[in-house]
């Protein structure tokens, strides 16, 4: 036992303690400060990503051509949809996605003028808006009418724009559908049979007569009968 004990006093110093480093608090403070400002700024990041998918406002320009345009929050295109063949003339190859809107309407307008679309003779184009935000649907309705009627005088004509804002509904989307044309055009010939309008022999036009008609001839239409219709300015 003495032995032992010898042994253990002479290595006693031999050992070599080793003490946890203590770390600062506000070192810890900085840390955590900086994990949640790289949380933060994800999410930020994700929610911007989103917003620029997000469709917030529809706009659909129907001359004979049919065309709705996808925006979001920004004024930025998501989409183009050419619903029927007219329109897929118009679009052609060009890419809107991420282009302000203004580009997008001048484009499109300049595209129908090159096709004859828009002429001194078909002068009329419907305007429809749809958004979730209603004070941005009524400044749009103004600022792309009057974008449009100036590019059409700068060509020499004397545009006929007809400006409505809509609601999505079933009813409409499936007339829209079947008869390829947008759901602002199918809107306004609801419209128009509401107003309770008949042909020359005294019958009620139906969806599919009206929705074989451009737009000019619509107009022409319910001029005619002298009806005005509701929530649509010419």
């Amino acid at each position: 036992l003495d032995n032992i004990l010898a042994q253990c006093d002479t290595r006693k110093g031999d050992g070599v303690m080793t003490e946890k480093k203590r770390k600062n608090p506000i070192f810890k403070i900085a840390t955590a400060m900086a994990a949640m400002l790289v949380l933060v700024v994800g999410i930020i990041g994700a929610s911007q990503i989103t917003g620029l998918n997000d469709v917030e406002t529809v706009i659909a320009f129907d001359v004979n051509p049919s065309i709705e345009i996808e925006v979001n929050s920004r004024g930025q295109v998501i989409d183009v949809k050419a619903l029927n063949e007219d329109a897929q003339i118009v679009v052609g190859t060009m890419k809107f996605r991420n282009v302000d809107l203004e580009v997008a309407v001048n484009a499109i307008i300049g595209s129908m003028l090159k096709n004859g679309y828009l002429s001194v003779d078909q002068n009329s184009i419907l305007v429809s808006v749809h958004s979730r935000n209603s004070e941005k649907a009524a400044a749009l309705k103004e600022t792309i009418s009057t974008d449009i009627t100036a590019i059409l005088d700068g060509s020499n004509i004397e545009a006929s724009v007809i400006v409505q804002e809509f609601e999505r509904d079933e009813e409409v989307d499936k007339i829209a559908e079947e008869n390829k044309i947008s759901h602002g055009k199918a809107k306004l010939i609801a419209r128009i049979i509401k107003a309770g309008l008949t042909d020359a022999e005294g019958y009620e036009y139906t969806y599919e007569r009206l929705a074989a008609l451009t737009v000019n001839e619509l107009r022409v239409l319910w001029n005619c009968k002298d009806v005005e219709l509701d929530d649509v300015q010419s």
